[in-house]
């Protein structure tokens, strides 16, 4: 790879200081979240003391009272830092957003189809992530998957795994990426806390217990003085910092940096080889699984 995934530290968030990212001033420090975010368990908060919550790192917040008419809720979130993550009290705690930041090796030759947004910031399209639910329904492309329609891609995204225990480890569970027609998706199951938001980022009610996430296209906002790339969005969330006996304020020692570097920057980045489904007996038996639970619930 020719690039480095880390986060935002609080020094370039704040808006008053002088270290402050640039796309940080033109943007504002806080950033939507991706459905995928919510359905990994992201919180959310309706005060907006962003200095006080960073330490949340990735707190939704309410950034206007009422929904609006399209039905879409106007969340934003907090980053998850690197260094005020330092002073935390509660490493184990898992329903933060991890908002990347990627480090280029040389900066000059990454930086490819610039195009400058309302707010005057350079974005660019690199890599593709799941992050918004699927416009088809869950019932549709579970039937398509069903009757052989969809293809493995042989590609695979990386997620906690999505079963709460005391600690909140981070277990990697893998999910294949599936592709109907020109569309790919990933299927999850939701894993929400108590303060995680009931809506999808399009205002629908979170009702199934698993989901069709699409992969897209990641953009990101560029700054051009700090070379680096900023993550347009909250990507995902169910990532703890570390266990709290033995978290040393090192953020390259923790569960989330690790996260980064094992996975999250190789899987923006990897290449679909597209392959039959049929033989992928471990997403028969995922999707056996979640079709036995519909009926269950019926």
């Amino acid at each position: 790879m020719d690039f480095e995934l880390t986060l935002l530290d609080n020094k370039q968030i704040d808006i008053y200081g002088a270290h402050t990212l640039e796309v940080i001033k033109k943007e504002g420090p806080l950033a939507p979240p991706t459905d995928l975010a919510i359905l990994t368990g992201a919180s959310y908060s309706r005060f907006q003391d962003i200095y006080n919550k960073v330490m949340l790192a990735g707190d939704f917040i309410l950034s206007s009272a009422s929904i609006p008419s399209d039905g879409s809720i106007p969340w934003a979130t907090n980053v998850f830092t690197k260094y005020r993550m330092i002073k935390y009290d509660y490493p184990e705690k898992n329903d933060t957003t991890i908002r990347p930041v990627l480090i280029p090796y040389n900066f000059d030759t990454f930086l490819k189809k610039l195009t400058l947004n309302k707010h005057g910031t350079y974005e660019m399209i690199f890599g593709k992530y799941p992050q918004f639910v699927s416009t088809y329904s869950n019932s549709e492309l579970d039937s398509y998957y069903f009757n052989g329609e969809m293809l493995n891609t042989g590609v695979s995204f990386t997620i906690n795994r999505p079963i709460v225990t005391s600690s909140n480890a981070f277990v990697p569970e893998h999910y294949p990426v599936l592709r109907y027609k020109d569309k790919e998706f990933i299927h999850i199951p939701k894993k929400l806390n108590k303060n995680t938001p009931k809506l999808l980022v399009n205002g629908n009610p979170i009702e199934d217990a698993y989901y069709w996430v699409e992969v897209s296209p990641l953009t990101w906002l560029v700054d051009l003085k700090a070379r680096v790339l900023v993550s347009k969005y909250g990507l995902i969330s169910g990532i703890r910092i570390g266990d709290s006996t033995t978290f040393d304020g090192n953020f390259k020692n923790t569960e989330v940096k690790y996260f980064l570097d094992k996975f999250m920057a190789k899987e923006i980045s990897s290449q679909s080889t597209i392959s039959i489904l049929d033989n992928n007996q471990e997403l028969q038996d995922m999707m056996l699984k979640h079709d036995k639970t519909k009926r269950l619930r019926k």
